[in-house]
């Protein structure tokens, strides 16, 4: 298993908690018609946001890469029975921090749903819409483990090809024709649009780690010109973001192309690798807590020093230090206390 993966799972969720303290505290300015930010200020962020594209994808690419690190060996009914365990740490902190997150949003928001609207809301993955295609890739990975091994870049190759067909099915036309209208089966409920965005990377991660060394080999030799490629794409999707361009594409190919490089990053050269190392291994109870803390913390921003709102980047910056410090706390007492084997149960 390649040394860096650990570090590379804690920059995704570093990008995470950064991007929603970007996202939540712009539209906590609209939501209490506090002093806009200046355009200036404003595409700055927006910049960096965009960044956070690449974070689920790294989350799958990771994920099928140590599942299939896992299943190594197995058959396929012998993987069922290794992804027990997986399925359980994955779905029981999901129910758990979906419910703490719907109450926060009750008290902050007085946001309200039927009991049918909330089970509609779990299941299709609101507010964490990494979940569900988590679980969906779980659930497949034994058979898509056995067929990798036998059809490595062809399953590579299917998944691609389909997360393209629904991409002009999501955005008809945005290929330079359109489908016709009873290509909308392919689309599955729930999950159609995290397929539309993600669908090719955790069967990426699994087959990477087949055959990682030939990989090297051959993408070795033309990684300058995919680091050129992809901060081009980078380029183009910010600009697009702040409203110079318009080419929705980019920000869909961006983490396609920039994925090709992560088996290229050398862990020695990441800035402050043990910190995003220990990110890293707390990173799925992260990933649920920051969006409430986030929230809350805006909230009360918003109610008793708006002013911060004048300075939109240090209120940033002030959200992802509490967040990493509350998080972390939390996650390190519960390690720590007598009440630890509840540990997976909450964060996973």
């Amino acid at each position: 298993m390649n040394r860096q993966f650990p570090a590379l799972r804690g920059i995704a969720i570093f990008l995470v908690i950064i991007n929603h303290s970007i996202v939540l505290s712009l539209q906590t300015i609209t939501q209490f018609n506090l002093p806009r930010v200046s355009p200036l200020e404003k595409g700055f962020l927006l910049a960096i946001k965009e960044i956070g594209v690449l974070a689920v994808p790294i989350f799958l690419f990771l994920a099928g890469a140590f599942m299939m690190y896992s299943l190594s060996g197995k058959t396929v009914k012998e993987g069922y029975r290794l992804i027990l365990p997986a399925l359980k740490n994955a779905v029981i902190p999901y129910i758990l921090w979906s419910v703490i997150f719907y109450f926060i949003i009750f008290l902050v928001n007085h946001e309200t749903y039927s009991l049918f609207g909330y089970i509609k809301n779990l299941l299709v993955g609101y507010p964490y819409n990494f979940v569900p295609i988590l679980v969906f890739f779980i659930l497949l990975s034994p058979i898509l483990a056995w067929f990798s091994k036998k059809f490595p870049l062809i399953t590579i190759a299917l998944f691609l090809i389909y997360q393209i067909i629904l991409l002009n099915i999501q955005l008809p036309g945005v290929l330079g024709f359109v489908f016709p209208n009873w290509m909308v089966i392919v689309s599955p409920p729930i999950l159609g649009l995290p397929l539309t965005l993600w669908a090719v990377f955790y069967g990426f991660g699994m087959g990477y780690i087949l055959y990682s060394e030939k990989y090297k080999k051959i993408f070795g030799s033309v990684s300058i010109p995919i680091r050129l490629f992809s901060l081009a794409l980078y380029v183009v999707a910010v600009s697009r973001e702040i409203g110079l361009i318009q080419f929705q594409l980019a920000e869909w190919l961006l983490p396609i192309i920039t994925m090709l490089l992560l088996p290229f990053i050398n862990r020695n050269s990441i800035p402050f690798v043990r910190f995003f190392e220990g990110l890293g291994k707390r990173s799925y109870g992260i990933y649920f807590m920051n969006l409430i803390i986030i929230k809350l913390l805006v909230f009360l921003f918003a109610n008793i020093f708006p002013t911060i709102f004048r300075v939109e980047t240090l209120l940033v910056i002030i959200l992802s230090i509490f967040t990493y410090f509350i998080t972390t706390f939390l996650m390190e007492k519960l390690e720590k206390s007598s009440a630890r084997k509840y540990y997976r149960y909450i964060f996973g």
